[in-house]
């Protein structure tokens, strides 16, 4: 049936495994027709054209084994609460900040790269005075993107007040007044963390 010496039932098991039907058609050099055709004979399902785009990136780029150690999970935690952001793209998040602060901005650059986390500092300033800057796309920050992003931005509801957490949280939403002392910006309103906010 097939040129190759390949049998349809170790098609079926590499398709099956995750192996694309064009990885398969070159490599056995099997019509990408005749291969999908005994697929759908023997009640394979086909993937969708996103569902193998999502499987070829996940099988591409090899799962990183970056390990993000507290001190950095802290400062992540605590500057999506105010200024930080994730970004998904397919099946891996970039972390991105922005800052009028460019020593901080550094700062922030030099904690990701010590967890060998790859950075880009944009050293453009914008029309307000800012700088930013984003990593490149990782497996790792995935989990920071899944709680703070449902159906829209959420502030999730384990969130911890440590020192670092809230230091990093008033570095973007903070101010002092001469009157009112310290104040912070509430992002979206979580009662939980207004509650540890009134202890501390």
């Amino acid at each position: 049936m097939f040129k190759s010496d390949i049998s349809k039932n170790e098609i079926i098991k590499l398709y099956e495994s995750g192996v694309s039907g064009n990885q398969i058609s070159i490599k056995y050099n099997i019509n990408i027709a005749t291969l999908m055709y005994t697929l759908r004979k023997n009640n394979i399902p086909i993937r969708t054209v996103s569902e193998g785009v999502n499987l070829y990136l996940e099988n591409t780029f090899q799962k990183d084994s970056i390990i993000i150690n507290k001190e950095l999970d802290e400062i992540i935690i605590g500057n999506l609460l105010g200024d930080g952001y994730v970004r998904k793209s397919k099946v891996r998040c970039t972390y991105a900040h922005v800052d009028k602060n460019k020593e901080y901005i550094k700062w922030l650059i030099s904690m990701f790269e010590n967890s060998s986390i790859s950075c880009h500092f944009n050293s453009t300033t914008s029309a307000n005075g800012c700088y930013s800057f984003q990593t490149n796309s990782y497996q790792c920050l995935n989990n920071y993107h899944d709680r703070f992003y449902q159906d829209k931005r959420i502030v999730p509801s384990d969130i911890l007040l440590t020192p670092i957490v809230l230091r990093q949280w008033f570095i973007s939403d903070g101010n002092t007044h001469k009157t009112a002392g310290l104040s912070i910006a509430k992002s979206p309103y979580n009662k939980i963390l207004m509650i540890q906010l009134q202890i501390l």
